[in-house]
């Protein structure tokens, strides 16, 4: 089984926009329904559906310093303040701005 940080770092790599959450989560899910009503290319990894779930879990916490999910990444940069900060960041068009000015951003 890879390390919870190989596993983080290759869904970042992976797409554009990376989110970590679990299927249990009302915000989680309301973050996968925004990314896909706006028609966003996304990868997710739902902790609740992996066997060391916990594991990436407290990777991510220890790298973020966020606690709760969901996680979310574009073009490798950790966007925090999970849901909530995400909906604003899309209704001003910031998001949007965040995911075609590539990975300099």
């Amino acid at each position: 089984m890879s390390s919870p940080a190989k596993i983080v770092a290759d869904l970042i790599k992976s797409s554009a926009i990376a989110m970590v959450g679990g299927t249990y989560c009302p915000y989680c899910l309301a973050m996968q329904s925004t990314l896909q009503s706006h028609h966003y290319q996304f990868a997710v990894l739902w902790t609740d559906k992996v066997d060391n779930g916990d594991a990436i879990k407290a990777y991510i916490t220890e790298t973020t310093g966020q606690r709760t999910v969901p996680h979310l990444w574009v073009h490798g940069k950790y966007v925090p303040g999970g849901n909530s900060e995400f909906q604003k960041l899309v209704k001003n068009g910031t998001f949007d701005k965040m995911v075609k000015a590539g990975p300099q951003a």
